[in-house]
């Protein structure tokens, strides 16, 4: 369906590409607490890229992340929140808990409005992911980012290829 475009991910160092076999689209949920830059996150979506030791789950303030990331179409108005695990050694990413500043977890912001442009990313916190399986991430997290702000949240979301 579509073609293979790597579109990089400023987490981890990782590079996640969206697989030529692609599903319909998969929508999720997620909760953000707190305040990012002094602005509230409404989330739309939630959509994950899984690929061996790697999970990158990205949560959007506008539905339809899935597409947006298989044809790397950002909108001027979209605004992402990434978290990415690694597990360690060659395992698979698993249900379990992983620092976020120890190389095992980030998270990465980005907000773009019609008035504000802000980037950025976490100091320290935990990313919990309470269900793993080759459709679905579920999880938590917990993050001071480098702006001071404390954010909290949850995720349900669905694999994207």
């Amino acid at each position: 369906m579509l073609s293979c475009i790597r579109r990089p991910i400023l987490v981890l160092g990782l590079l996640a590409c969206s697989s030529s076999q692609t599903t319909a689209a998969t929508t999720g949920t997620a909760t953000v607490n707190g305040t990012i830059d002094g602005n509230t996150f409404s989330a739309a979506d939630a959509g994950a890229i899984v690929r061996g030791s790697t999970a990158v789950i990205t949560i959007a303030n506008v539905a339809g992340i899935c597409s947006t990331l298989e044809s790397d179409a950002a909108e001027r108005d979209d605004s992402t929140l990434t978290i990415s695990v690694l597990a360690t050694g060659e395992g698979a990413v698993t249900a379990s808990s992983y620092s976020i500043g120890s190389g095992a977890a980030s998270l990465a912001y980005g907000i773009n409005t019609p008035t504000q442009s802000a980037f950025g990313n976490s100091q320290n916190g935990t990313v919990v992911l309470t269900a793993v399986s080759a459709s679905h991430l579920t999880g938590t997290f917990d993050a001071t980012l480098a702006s001071g702000d404390h954010i909290t949240g949850s995720f349900s979301a669905g694999v994207c290829d």
